[in-house]
């Protein structure tokens, strides 16, 4: 017996399902019938094959399918309309991860921003995304359209932010790096069914790769709030230092001083350690005096303050 082929699309509870009923045949005097469900364009399908040795029973399982597509069949005319009416934009705006932006970070980025869009080109063959790279200093804006076309081994010494992007009309995907962490930001626009869940699962999958890159200095740039609090505290202990040292009581004021310092320091490497650090040969050589500074600070707060306190505690002077 030949194969027999049916195929049907069918709106049931609200849900686009596909219903390909495949084949049955007869073999070996056993016949086969297999259905495929999918529920939409980018999921996995789910297959259910039924065999048995009478063909009125394979019968009788596809008048089942008959029924209901006779009750929620959608016509070829209206497929394209009822597709089009199921697509919905879904948008998102989220700070990035503090990162150490180099070309080989751009690279994995570019690589990852096309090999999606191909991927949403699949569920909308009338869109066409395009990926583009922006690199912005002081002197002005350099569009290019890969990492790939950028010659130099570093980034200029005045990079203020760099942006991958990757978009068509109505949807983009854009990352883009500043050294501010208000700018630093990750937006996602994608129309089309279930945008909610594409976008949330492309937002993951970047930050997940933000991760290899990521630096700790985010921890020098908290909140607007946090960062008045903490300007405010440096203040004070400070005056309560000068207050109770005026008042003579040394091991007060040295705690306030040394806590005053401390934050200082916090205060002062929130200008030295921006949000963002881009791959220049300038940043280089400041890590390194960075590194130093760490250490001379750390040195100084040791055997200053702590050691005169210790001196004071033990021998009274």
């Amino acid at each position: 017996m030949a194969p027999f082929f049916r195929y049907a699309n069918y709106d049931a509870l609200s849900l686009f399902v596909k219903v390909s009923i495949t084949s049955y045949y007869k073999a070996s005097n056993i016949y086969t019938f297999s259905v495929e469900f999918r529920h939409s364009a980018y999921e996995a399908s789910t297959t259910i094959r039924i065999s048995l040795s009478e063909r009125s029973d394979i019968e009788s399982v596809f008048s089942i399918f008959d029924s209901i597509e006779e009750k929620y069949r959608i016509d070829a005319s209206t497929n394209k309309n009822t597709a089009n009416a199921t697509k919905t934009l879904y948008s998102i705006e989220r700070p990035l991860l503090s990162c150490n932006v180099d070309k080989r970070l751009l690279s994995d980025i570019e690589n990852y921003l096309i090999r999606k869009a191909k991927f949403l080109e699949q569920l909308d063959s009338e869109t066409t995304w395009k990926y583009r790279l922006t690199i912005n200093d002081k002197y002005g804006t350099e569009d290019l359209p890969s990492i790939e076309n950028f010659k130099f081994s570093h980034f200029p010494d005045d990079t203020r932010s760099i942006t991958s992007v990757v978009g068509s009309l109505g949807n983009e995907i854009s990352l883009r790096f500043n050294l501010d962490k208000d700018f630093s930001l990750l937006k996602i626009a994608v129309k089309s069914e279930n945008s909610r869940q594409i976008v949330e699962g492309i937002a993951a999958e970047i930050f997940q790769l933000l991760n290899s890159y990521k630096t700790n200095n985010g921890f020098f740039h908290p909140p607007l709030v946090i960062g008045f609090l903490i300007d405010f505290a440096a203040l004070a202990f400070f005056f309560l230092a000068i207050i109770f040292s005026l008042s003579k009581s040394l091991e007060a004021s040295t705690a306030f001083s040394l806590a005053g310092f401390i934050l200082l320091g916090y205060i002062l490497f929130k200008k030295m350690k921006p949000y963002t650090t881009f791959d220049t040969r300038q940043n280089q050589n400041r890590e390194r005096w960075n590194s130093w500074l760490i250490f001379a600070s750390a040195e100084f707060i040791l055997f200053t303050f702590l050691g005169g306190l210790i001196l004071k505690i033990l021998f009274g002077f």
